[in-house]
């Protein structure tokens, strides 16, 4: 069982869409999610807009993947963006 208590309701600040002719479409996220300053969500959702809630798995938490294995959270360049 996945330990969900790191978790954080986050609000999408603003939204950039990173789209690539042809490639995945990808938008890019300034999220508050009660720190001090925004994190940097890169995403494929397609309902995904300013003022959005969601949830959030900061670094460090862990998720369960598409093939119900545990997988930690990591900073990763996702479409050459850093996402946090």
């Amino acid at each position: 069982m996945v330990d969900t208590s790191s978790y954080k309701v986050g609000i999408v600040l603003s939204l950039e869409d990173k789209s690539k002719s042809g490639g995945k479409p990808l938008k890019v996220c300034s999220v508050n999610i009660g720190s001090s300053d925004p994190i940097c969500v890169v995403t494929n959702a397609p309902n995904v807009r300013q003022s959005s809630r969601l949830v959030v798995a900061p670094i460090g938490s862990t998720i369960i993947n598409d093939e119900g294995e545990e997988m930690e959270i990591k900073k990763t360049a996702v479409g050459g963006v850093i996402s946090e």
